[in-house]
């Protein structure tokens, strides 16, 4: 077997496609046709980007663990915000943002195995940093817009 042959990135060994989210509900993130959810609850708890690192069947049963986490959160009390809750949740929309700009950046430096580089892998991954550039530039914005966080 080559080294092309054994990394993942080759054409030869495609990723698995991604399952529903739960069963019967819409496609996941990324995958052929994806539906987008109607309500970003619908994919609070695991980023796509964590669960890919994940075989197909166990990203289910987190994508199904977390709907069980985030129905058990909101079924008690909400934490009391220091902040009004459209300025906390605009927070921690830039946080994951700038994960977001992060995660494309490592995207854009990984090595690229030349000898058996999908000509679309390539040039997704010459798109990265003008995506990470994007999400920093609208964590940024979001960030000015919401003000500097309450004192602890």
């Amino acid at each position: 077997m080559t080294d092309c042959q054994k990394s993942t990135r080759c054409p030869a060994q495609p990723a698995p496609p991604l399952p529903s989210a739960v069963p019967g509900g819409p496609s996941a993130p990324g995958a052929q046709g994806a539906i987008p959810p109607p309500h970003a609850e619908d994919w609070l708890v695991f980023r796509e980007s964590f669960l890919v690192l994940f075989e197909p069947e166990a990203r289910a049963t987190l994508r199904a663990a977390g709907d069980v986490l985030y129905t058990r959160i909101l079924s008690g009390d909400m934490p009391r915000e220091r902040e009004p809750w459209t300025h906390a949740r605009l927070r921690a929309l830039a946080l994951d943002l700038r994960f977001a700009a992060q995660f494309l950046t490592e995207l854009a430096d990984e090595p690229n195995h030349s000898e058996c580089a999908d000509p679309e892998e390539t040039r997704l991954q010459h798109q990265c940093p003008s995506w990470a550039q994007t999400a920093r530039a609208l964590a940024v914005a979001i960030e000015e817009a919401v003000g500097p966080a309450p004192p602890q």
